[in-house]
């Protein structure tokens, strides 16, 4: 579905507040699948994909406080694909 690609504004604003777990939750099983799937199209293997994938989630969660996503500027899934990659190559 389309819907499923569209950056969720509000859920980023929202998960910039690392103690709202219900939102991180929320946030993880809409934008992971993309995470792992991209990683894989990097030709990690499974395994691989996973690991980085986790290392992934922990730095947007460690940089999203101070993000500040504006669809002008750029996608938001570029930013997550620029971590993806710094991560991988970590």
């Amino acid at each position: 579905m389309v819907e499923d690609w569209l950056t969720r504004a509000t859920l980023i604003q929202r998960v910039r507040d690392q103690r709202d777990e219900k939102s991180w939750r929320e946030f993880l099983g809409h934008y992971e699948p993309y995470i792992y799937n991209m990683l894989r199209r990097m030709h990690l293997n499974h395994h691989d994909a996973e690991d980085v994938a986790q290392s992934v989630n922990l730095k947007v969660w460690e940089k999203l406080p101070e993000f500040d996503y504006d669809a002008r500027k750029g996608r938001f899934r570029s930013w997550l694909c620029a971590v993806a990659v710094n991560r991988d190559l970590d």
